[in-house]
This record gives C-alpha cells, sequence and structure tokens, in this order.
C-alpha cells in the first residue's frame, strides 16, 4: 500500500524534529529508541496534559530511551492541537493523524508504522 493511500496523514514534525536533532532540544539528542508507546486518542482534549504527564513518569522510571506514539483518530476538538503543543517541546513524542475516526485497528496499524522502539507497548 502506497502512503497516500493510508488513512491518516504523515507524522506531523518532520521538519521541526529534523532541526531539533541538529540542535538537540531540552531532553537532549536523539538517541537508540528502546520503547515505543502507542496511545489512540478521540476528542480527549481535556486529558491529554495529565496523560502525557503520567506516561511521562512511567516510561522516565525504566531509564530507557522512549518514544510516546499518539494517534489522533480524527478528533473534532482541540485533542490534535493539544498533542501539536507537546511534540513541539518534547522530541519524545510523535503523532499520527487519522484524516477521520477509523478505529482501534487503524489506530494501531498507523502506531506501528511509525514506531522506532524495539519493543512496542499498545
Amino acid at each position: 500500500m502506497r502512503d497516500e493511500d493510508l488513512p491518516w496523514d504523515s507524522m506531523c514534525h518532520p521538519t521541526v524534529r529534523e532541526e531539533m536533532d541538529k540542535k538537540g532540544s531540552k531532553n537532549g539528542p536523539m538517541v537508540s529508541v528502546k520503547l515505543s508507546t502507542i496511545v489512540s486518542l478521540y476528542n480527549l482534549a481535556e486529558d491529554v496534559e495529565t496523560l502525557y504527564v503520567s506516561l511521562i513518569e512511567a516510561m522516565e522510571e525504566m531509564r530507557e530511551p522512549f518514544e510516546l506514539v499518539f494517534i489522533d483518530d480524527g478528533s473534532t476538538d482541540a485533542t490534535y492541537e493539544k498533542l501539536d503543543a507537546l511534540a513541539r517541546k518534547d522530541r519524545r513524542v510523535r503523532i499520527v493523524r487519522m484524516r477521520s475516526t477509523f478505529g482501534e485497528a487503524s489506530a494501531l496499524d498507523a502506531g506501528l508504522r511509525y514506531s522506532t522502539g524495539e519493543r512496542i507497548v499498545y
């Protein structure tokens, strides 16, 4: 299947991420990701920050390089905008934005395609 046939837009901020790779960010230079956590969201703008903080706390306890891959499953509220703000300040956050609501199976597929970790949690 070609990328243009997939039901989601490409991962957000590739340009920003490339710039951060060159300059580094508050979390330092990019290292090999050991663990990817995929999280599917639909109209959960009010919960994005709380979820992010909880996941960061749990993942940092593992003391391994990680990434959070958030899938916005066609939200109609401010979920994407909140995720976008997180991705801009934390290089460990990746976003896949679905073109409309496709459900858990498509969200998992998108997350698996964009995850870079050696191990994946969904």
